[in-house]
């Protein structure tokens, strides 16, 4: 990016290897004009190298952080490999930085104790109550806890209850994460498994 602020390669290439980057640089083609730092673009060079960066470490250094922010035994399931490779999968294309894993995931680790009112005030419904009660006992009750499995779980239950499943979504995120928005909710639900899921609406339920 710094080499881009005063140097053009000829060709619209953008994102360079250290070693492209040497081979491709001469000084015929630095230009004299003022150069123009943008922090956008920096952001979004940033972005690019990121998502380069082998799923591996960024779990490994994701270690790291998430023992120290929580205290978490290095034994404990939320910092083994499996969950942080999983972690960094849901959460790698929707960063800018990769402190961002953490900001951004931090309900994949904590259960939550607060839940996102305003969303609750705008789609809640009384009629709701009894669908998330039976979906809760559901969830408890079957033996897989893979995407398809939950997801039919979530329709079924829903075509039960006279509801369609996108009448309680939302919902179902801010319930399971605390937050109207975040990560792919099937694959979140997937991640935390099934008695962390359970444990979350029941805690959730409890306010209404």
């Amino acid at each position: 990016m710094l080499a881009l602020l005063g140097w053009n390669p000829g060709t619209e290439q953008e994102l360079f290897s250290m070693e492209e980057l040497i081979a491709n640089f001469s000084f015929e083609h630095v230009h004299k004009g003022g150069a123009r730092f943008d922090p956008d673009k920096a952001k979004w060079f940033n972005e690019q190298y990121l998502r380069k960066q082998p799923d591996e470490q960024l779990a490994a250094r994701l270690k790291w952080n998430v023992i120290h922010e929580f205290n978490y035994d290095p034994a404990d399931q939320r910092v083994s490999e499996t969950f942080l490779l999983h972690v960094v999968k849901l959460l790698k294309d929707r960063i800018h930085f990769e402190n961002e894993i953490l900001e951004k995931g931090r309900y994949l680790f904590e259960t939550p104790t607060t839940w996102d009112q305003p969303t609750i005030d705008k789609k809640w419904k009384p009629e709701y109550l009894p669908f998330f009660v039976a979906l809760t006992t559901a969830l408890e009750n079957q033996s897989s806890f893979i995407i398809a499995d939950v997801d039919a779980t979530i329709k079924a239950t829903a075509a039960t209850h006279q509801l369609k499943a996108g009448e309680i979504m939302q919902l179902m995120r801010v319930f399971v994460s605390g937050q109207s928005t975040g990560v792919d909710l099937l694959g979140m639900m997937n991640l935390m498994g099934k008695e962390e899921v359970v444990v979350r609406l029941r805690n959730a339920l409890k306010i209404f």
